[in-house]
């Protein structure tokens, strides 16, 4: 019959190797990992069992630090969250100058090389100018049937 520590250790080591095989990978979908795990419980309730007052003792000492802990009330903690979200945000905001700065000069690049360019450069508006003049100039050139023709169309 097992003690209430050793059980103790025995369940928390059994369920710890659980989370190692878990984290690790090593269990499949339809595996039955308990022979495994009742394994390493058996071994780890050995190991207890060889230091057990060793372990006693550790465990049973008051915590050294429980006196230099300082709860954090709930508003301390919004104005912590608070501070850290801005830091945040202008960092981000940074970032979104430098890309806006960055795609700028692209733009202005892309401007300047277009201007560059030899002949018309067409966009929807400068095309139907540039259609419309085309076909105003052939109506003028052709005969009165196909100035006919072109008012029609028109």
């Amino acid at each position: 019959m097992l003690n209430r520590e050793q059980a103790l250790v025995g369940v928390t080591a059994h369920e710890l190797f659980h989370l190692l095989q878990w984290h690790e990978r090593t269990r499949k979908p339809f595996d039955r990992p308990e022979g495994h795990t009742v394994w390493a419980q058996n071994q780890l309730a050995e190991k207890f069992q060889a230091n057990r007052e060793t372990l006693m003792a550790e465990w049973s000492k008051e915590s050294e630090r429980a006196d230099d802990i300082v709860p954090v009330s709930g508003w301390q903690r919004r104005a912590t969250k608070a501070t850290e979200n801005l830091e945040r945000w202008q960092r981000k905001f940074k970032l979104a100058q430098t890309k806006v700065r960055k795609l700028r000069a692209r733009v202005h690049y892309y401007h300047r090389r277009q201007a560059a360019l030899p002949g018309p450069i067409f966009n929807q508006r400068s095309a139907s100018a540039f259609l419309s003049k085309e076909l105003d100039s052939f109506c003028r050139k052709d005969s009165k049937r196909a100035a006919a023709e072109c008012q029609f169309q028109k």
